[in-house]
């Protein structure tokens, strides 16, 4: 007989909505952060949704410098 181990890696995130402007670790939540377009659930996000917004800062972050960059 064999033995077998299924292993999984979870592929999603947890959002929270924050209570005050603070964001610093252990600052107070409101609840879920609103759901994301692919899970519909509220303070869930999948692996999906989480790159699609991480791409979407580092790019607008990206621009942001980039115009800085043209006006000096």
């Amino acid at each position: 007989m064999s033995e077998q181990i299924v292993m999984a890696i979870p592929a999603f995130g947890k959002s929270f909505k924050l209570s005050t402007s603070s964001a610093s670790l252990g600052s107070p939540v409101d609840g879920p952060a609103p759901a994301g377009p692919m899970t519909g659930v509220s303070g869930v996000y999948s692996y999906y949704e989480v790159i699609f917004i991480t791409l979407s800062l580092v790019l607008s972050l990206s621009a942001s410098t980039q115009s800085r960059r043209q006006l000096l």
